[in-house]
């Protein structure tokens, strides 16, 4: 398999698609459960809770990028991700979930901004996107752990990113987490 290093797209699903898979599921599965996800550790989070993640700065514009918000600005040092998922109590449709992003450019940002996804023109920001509609738009970017690692022993640790499109970022061949925060919060 022969990977274009200069294609963002590509160079996302590297460095966060497992991460991406993983945030999917777990949305899916609060979304058409009972609400209760099951961790690895045998410990159960209810449908209201909170999960955080957290890595470098750079690693930000992966996740911005990959919900097509990135404005070509650079991530400051403790910038940060929050991912809001609105909706009814479950077990429902995708649909009547909404998925909201908002962006902190680092420690002297109190408050930061929402940002409007491609998938939803013209809504607001604060009113996020439903979560069907992300879903698909987060789709190209998944990867399972068994792909990554197939990919990875198929690349060459040679290739860098030409295209400068996010920040000069070069894969780095390990999996990844970013300063992401996701909510779930019920109407």
């Amino acid at each position: 398999m022969q990977l274009k290093s200069n294609s963002t797209n590509e160079l996302i699903k590297i460095e966060i698609g497992v991460f991406l898979k993983a945030f999917v599921e777990h949305l899916e599965t609060i979304a058409g459960g009972d609400g209760s996800v099951k961790l690895k550790n045998g410990r159960i989070l209810q449908p209201r809770h909170f999960m955080s993640y957290s890595a470098h700065d750079a690693h930000v514009s992966y996740i911005l990028g990959a919900m097509g918000v990135l404005k070509f600005e650079k991530v400051p040092y403790a910038g940060a991700v929050l991912l809001d998922l609105i909706g009814p109590d479950p077990p429902s449709s995708l649909g009547n979930y909404r998925l909201r992003i908002r962006y902190k450019q680092g420690y002297s940002d109190e408050i930061g901004e929402y940002r409007t996804l491609p998938s939803c023109p013209g809504q607001e920001e604060i009113e996020g996107c439903p979560l069907n509609l992300v879903l698909q738009h987060l789709e190209p970017f998944l990867l399972d752990a068994e792909e990554y690692f197939k990919l990875c022993s198929e690349l060459s640790h040679n290739v860098t990113d030409s295209s400068n499109d996010l920040q000069g970022a070069r894969p780095n061949w390990r999996l990844v987490c970013f300063a992401c925060v996701f909510f779930l919060c019920s109407n």
